[in-house]
């Protein structure tokens, strides 16, 4: 069986930074080529601001800390270290941190489209 060769190099990213933001791979880097992902560190009781994914899907990867996810429509979930979160498109939402430790997570967002 034979594949296409992507064009898209392999690339690897340390996450030791402690800047509130940093971008992974996204499609306007051209790095990927459907999503955009970033690891997001956020100090006590601080919140990454509501925002809205607009079309697109998010998953939230919790790599450290605890915190509390709100999103419009939704009832409020509680989250810890080692739990993955799913956000539909198009739905208002903030991440706060609730812990004495920094949270620390990655996410990654995309499209959402029906196969």
């Amino acid at each position: 069986m034979k594949t296409a060769k992507s064009k898209l190099p392999l690339k690897l990213i340390k996450l030791g930074s402690k800047e509130k933001y940093t971008r992974l791979f996204s499609v306007k880097n051209g790095d990927a080529i459907t999503f955009h992902s970033g690891c997001v560190v956020l100090k006590e009781d601080e919140s990454v601001g509501e925002h809205n994914t607009d079309g697109a899907e998010e998953m939230l990867i919790i790599l450290e800390g605890e915190g509390e996810l709100y999103a419009n429509g939704f009832e409020k979930l509680d989250f810890e270290k080692g739990t993955a979160l799913y956000i539909p498109p198009n739905t208002v939402h903030d991440v706060r941190n609730t812990g004495t430790s920094l949270l620390k997570y990655v996410f990654i967002t995309c499209p959402a489209v029906k196969a």
